[in-house]
Formats: structure tokens, C-alpha cells, sequence
């Protein structure tokens, strides 16, 4: 008997391809079905991603996860600086992201590290962290703080008033303290009166007790003691202090109502040579004219001063609400006849068509006999001595 052969056909085709995709052609441990690329050894699923444009792990993107990619950071006012949240992991920066997270407002371009920062205004423009607000370092905010000066590190409401800056409000108080005992050495006047102006007129006297310390003529225009507003002027010692109405020396009285005694002071001749200065003083409101008086130094010893009886001449004013008498001083001998002169102001003297110009008259004193002498007009003013009656004459 003859048997058939028997055997089977092999798909050649078939078999190479299958023996390729079992093939590991680059030799990184992946066949080809297994492997993405399998002629790039660098490529294949078990391979780390980096940013290079390759789909190194082959799950079918590139660059994703990558051990190299960079932080970004959203750049909202367009100002190069990002801000700390919203971060992205990517190997390029996305549309609107940049690198830097510094920025502290990225809804303010004007708000990053190194700018000006603006004080007082709830902004921190520099981004350190704060507002600027206590800009000498006192410990004190300025601008709606508590610090009345921000640029100096002596003032705040803790520093204590200092006499060396005496004008400087230094405990941010509203008040210099200048009268404070603890500023002057316990060495200050004052007087316990409301409105009474004290000080309102200061001039150097002399050294009427002998103590060898200059009294001080102080006037307290608003004063009132028989009368209102009369005024009153101390006679005080540089050396001493206190209350000027139980301490000074001597007191100038006004006897009438509104005298505002003294507008106007000079202490600066001793016209009878007797070794006293004579006092020229002012009050701008007698019969809404002023008055000026002539007052000898030898008058002082006496005792207060009462006006005008105890004033050696009298100058009265000629025009109703000039206020002469605003301010007076002695002048030398200004017209060679061998008198002192005097200058006193009229602040409101009228001028053409009654309008407000004001005056300044110069006129010669007695030249050294002041308790005796005729009276006699100079410069729109009558001088009367007192006890004579009104002398009412017209210039000229």
C-alpha cells in the first residue's frame, strides 16, 4: 500500500511579522508591539518624561509630567511678576504665565518688590508686607495715626515736651506747653484769668528793685479789674515768677471801660536824667480816640500806677476808631531841637474818603521837663496834662 505525504504549509508572511512585533530593536527591554518607538532606546513606557518634545513614556503625550518642568504663575496686571497662587507645572510658560511668584498684588501693576511705596494709603505698593505708616521708626503710625509728626523720630504722643525745641509740639498734644514750669526752670509769669491776653505786649524796664535782674513790662490788654477790658501792665522781675497779680513790683492801671491797656509800650529814654526810664504806654479804646501817657520812672517807687492821673502827659487822639496809640516808641531827636521824639501809630487813622490807611505821627516829648510845661499840639495829637482839664485844641 502507498501512503500519501501529509505535512503544513507555514504563512511566511504571517511569521515575520509576528517575530517583529516580538522584537525588541532598540534593546531597552520593550518589543516593538510593547515600545512606541522602538528604534529610539530613550522611548519607551517605563522611560521618565523631560521636556524635549517627546512622548518619552508612551502614553501619548509629550512632555507631560515632566521631571523638568517648570513652575508658572498667573500674571494677571501684566506687570512680569506672578502671583503665588494658581500655579501650573508645565514645560513652557502658558498665555499670561511668567516665572516669578513676587507679586503681592496681581491686581495692582503698581504693587511689586522695589517700588516706591506710598505712605498712609492701605497699600503695600513694595510688597514687604505692610503699609508704610511710621516712616522715622518712633514706633508710631503717621497720617491717620497717632504720630502728629511722621518725619521725626522726637515727636509722638510718648516723647516728652523739650525746652532745647520749645516751639515743637514734641507729645503731639496741640499745645507747645511753653508756659510749662518744668521748660523755663520754674522762672515764668502768668495770670489766673481767662481773656485777660497776658503778654500781649512785652518790653525790657530796668532794674527798678536793685537786685541786679531786669524787670520786665508785660500788658494784659483784656485784664479787667474796676473796669472792663481796661487793661492792666505788670512791672515783673526777669528773676522771678508766678501769678503777675499777686508777684509784680508795680502795676499800670486803666480807669475806664475798654482801654485795652497797653497796645503800645517803650521804656527805652530817662528823659529827667534821674535814673529811671519813663514809660510811654498806650490804650487804643479811651473815648474810641486812644491815649498815649507819658509815665516818669520816679512814679514807680510810689507805688501802682494809675491812669491817667498818675501819668505826667497825656496825648490824645483826634479821629474816632483809629486807634491811635497801636503802638508807640521813642525816637531819638529826630528834628534836631534837642527834644526826644516820639512816634505813635494809628493802625486805623482814615485817609481820603474816610478810608482805612493808617498813621504814624513823630512829635517832640518835654526834652527832660515832664511834670511842668504847656500843653501843645504836634501831628494831629493834643497833649493835656493831667489835673488841667480837657485841652481840646485844633492841630496846627
Amino acid at each position: 500500500m502507498i501512503l500519501p505525504l501529509s505535512g503544513c504549509l507555514v504563512d511566511f508572511a504571517r511569521y515575520e511579522a509576528r517575530l517583529h512585533d516580538l522584537t525588541d530593536n532598540d534593546g531597552d527591554g520593550f518589543v516593538y508591539e510593547d515600545d512606541c518607538d522602538d528604534a529610539n532606546a530613550v522611548v519607551h513606557p517605563d522611560a521618565i518624561e523631560v521636556c524635549d518634545g517627546l512622548d518619552q513614556d508612551c502614553d501619548g503625550a509629550a512632555d507631560d509630567a515632566a521631571v523638568d518642568a517648570a513652575a508658572w504663575y498667573p500674571d494677571t496686571d501684566g506687570d512680569g511678576l506672578g502671583a503665588s497662587t494658581g500655579e501650573v507645572v508645565l514645560c513652557s510658560a502658558p498665555s499670561g504665565f511668567v516665572s516669578s511668584a513676587d507679586d503681592c498684588d496681581d491686581a495692582n501693576a503698581g504693587a511689586q518688590p522695589g517700588a516706591d511705596e506710598v505712605p498712609y494709603d492701605a497699600i503695600d505698593q513694595d510688597c514687604d508686607g505692610v503699609d508704610a505708616s511710621d516712616l522715622d521708626g518712633d514706633g508710631h503710625a503717621g497720617g491717620s495715626g497717632d504720630d502728629c509728626d511722621d518725619a521725626d523720630a522726637s515727636v509722638h504722643p510718648d516723647a516728652p515736651e523739650a525746652w532745647a525745641d520749645a516751639f515743637t509740639d514734641n507729645d503731639c498734644d496741640a499745645a507747645l506747653e511753653l508756659d510749662a514750669p518744668e521748660l523755663f526752670g520754674g522762672e515764668y509769669w502768668n495770670v489766673g484769668v481767662d481773656a485777660a491776653s497776658f503778654g500781649s505786649r512785652v518790653h525790657r524796664y530796668g532794674d527798678l528793685d536793685g537786685d541786679g535782674a531786669d524787670e520786665i513790662l508785660v500788658a494784659s490788654v483784656g485784664r479787667s479789674r474796676e473796669y472792663t477790658n481796661s487793661g492792666v501792665v505788670y512791672l515783673v522781675s526777669s528773676a522771678g515768677s508766678g501769678d503777675a497779680d499777686a508777684g509784680a513790683l508795680r502795676t499800670f492801671e486803666g480807669g475806664g471801660v475798654e482801654w485795652y491797656l497797653s497796645s503800645g509800650l517803650d521804656a527805652g529814654r530817662d528823659l529827667d536824667a534821674d535814673g529811671l526810664p519813663d514809660v510811654l504806654i498806650t490804650a487804643t479804646g479811651v473815648e474810641d480816640e486812644g491815649r498815649a501817657f507819658l509815665v516818669p520812672g520816679d512814679t514807680l517807687l510810689a507805688g501802682s500806677v494809675l491812669l491817667p492821673d498818675d501819668a505826667a502827659a497825656v496825648y490824645e487822639g483826634v479821629d474816632r476808631y483809629a486807634y491811635w496809640g497801636s503802638d508807640v516808641a521813642y525816637v531819638g531827636d529826630v528834628d534836631g531841637d534837642g527834644a526826644e521824639d516820639m512816634a505813635l501809630a494809628a493802625s486805623y487813622a482814615p485817609g481820603e474818603n474816610t478810608a482805612i490807611r493808617g498813621r504814624v505821627a513823630v512829635f517832640p516829648l518835654d526834652g527832660g521837663e515832664l511834670h511842668h510845661g504847656s500843653g501843645h499840639v504836634r501831628m494831629g495829637w493834643v497833649l493835656r496834662r493831667p489835673g488841667a482839664g480837657r485841652d481840646r485844641r485844633s492841630a496846627g
